[in-house]
């Protein structure tokens, strides 16, 4: 019995050919930047006044929380750290290995509950290396979290 017969299909099938695929713009945007590019392109096919000014302010709010966000993270790290060397090299290393897991997990649990909920404030994600950097800085979790309990709360 041959491959063909076992299979029971015929010798000769007409294919159709596929469609072409359709041209796909290569306008890859990086993750965090998303929302931005979303309501950028909103913006550019807003149809009245009244759309953009609404969209522009989206804009404008995203920025805000970003700077806000960028100016908690800097507030906890210099309370936190010794001296500004020290506060320096948390805020721009990105390439620390983690080795202090609960440190870190424990700290990122609180950045979470009391400055910025990650569902809220998405890119507060971005920052999250600072944390590796102060619990491999040697600070202990207490002292970071103590730190953000008072940055915080004062933001709120």
């Amino acid at each position: 019995m041959t491959l063909l017969e076992f299979q029971g299909g015929k010798a000769a099938v007409d294919l159709t050919p596929l469609p072409p695929y359709p041209e796909v713009p290569f306008d890859a945007v990086p993750a965090p930047d998303v929302k931005l590019e979303i309501l950028r392109r909103r913006l550019k096919l807003a149809e009245t006044e009244e759309q953009r000014d609404d969209i522009s302010d989206l804009i404008k709010q995203e920025f805000a929380e970003r700077k806000m966000i960028q100016e908690t993270v800097e507030a906890i790290v210099v309370k936190a750290t010794v001296d500004a060397d020290q506060a320096e090299l948390v805020l721009t290393d990105r390439t620390r290995d983690l080795t202090e897991h609960d440190c870190y997990k424990r700290a990122v649990t609180h950045f979470r509950r009391r400055c910025f909920p990650f569902n809220v404030y998405e890119h507060a994600l971005r920052h999250l290396y600072t944390l590796v950097n102060l619990c491999e800085e040697g600070l202990t979790v207490q002292q970071i979290t103590g730190v953000m309990d008072e940055v915080c709360r004062a933001r709120n």
